[in-house]
């Protein structure tokens, strides 16, 4: 029997952030997350055209939204980058974008991670506070704890006990409208996890799932995951 097949999406580096040759990076953690979910990971180049994306979508089983540096607020309306901001390549961030509408639009099953969930976020009109000053030692990563505030997708894999997890950014989500609902928060009233209720599986954390693959919370969302894309593919090939 095939495997499912997911689309990673992976990060450009580019001047002027980054010198030398213009590159591609993904963490491998997430491959090996997915593969463990009994997922085949497909990485996207980051500058992928809508165009070619509505081709590549069409024929995956679900998405995967990496993390990465940050949104540029500019591209979608909004304020020019804080100086203490990395924006990612306008190339990046328009692909991401696409990702995030065409998967929504076909109701393919969606995880986005750190940056991911934040532009599942932007894409759907949410609030983003460039700089969080008091979160800046999270770039460095912090371990902390996270609370399940609504019933959702998230609650239905992890149950509804606080949990540990790890944080790496200085961004964040500082509100959201319908049709996004929040459905976890840390103690400090961030934002770390958001869904669309009306879709099989769209899902955005804040946290970094991959880092900590062992533990019992990353463990249950990405198995939650490959039953929503299981479930995408089973249908898909019903159609064809």
């Amino acid at each position: 029997m095939r495997l499912p097949i997911v689309a990673v999406s992976v990060e450009l580096l580019d001047a002027p952030h980054y010198k030398g040759v213009k590159r591609c990076q993904l963490f491998h953690a997430y491959l090996e997350c997915l593969r463990e979910a009994g997922l085949i990971p497909l990485l996207i180049a980051p500058d992928s055209t809508p165009t070619e994306l509505q081709q590549i979508l069409g024929s995956v089983d679900g998405v995967l939204l990496s993390g990465g540096d940050d949104i540029d607020l500019s591209l979608t309306g909004g304020d020019a980058p804080l100086e203490a901001c990395k924006p990612v390549p306008e190339a990046q961030q328009r692909s991401v974008m696409a990702m995030v509408n065409i998967a929504v639009e076909r109701d393919i099953p969606l995880l986005g991670i750190c940056l991911g969930m934040q532009s599942l976020g932007i894409a759907h009109g949410a609030v983003l506070n460039q700089h969080l000053p008091q979160h800046e030692q999270h770039t460095k990563g912090v371990e902390h704890s996270i609370n399940v505030t609504a019933s959702g997708k998230l609650k239905d894999a992890v149950g509804g006990e606080p949990f540990s997890i790890l944080s790496y950014h200085h961004q964040g989500l500082d509100s959201v409208i319908p049709p996004l609902k929040v459905v976890a928060t840390a103690g400090d009233g961030t934002i770390e996890a958001i869904e669309l209720p009306d879709k099989e599986f769209v899902v955005g954390v804040q946290w970094h799932p991959e880092k900590t693959p062992a533990s019992a919370a990353t463990r249950a969302l990405f198995a939650s995951f490959a039953d929503a894309v299981n479930r995408y593919r089973a249908k898909r090939v019903k159609q064809s």
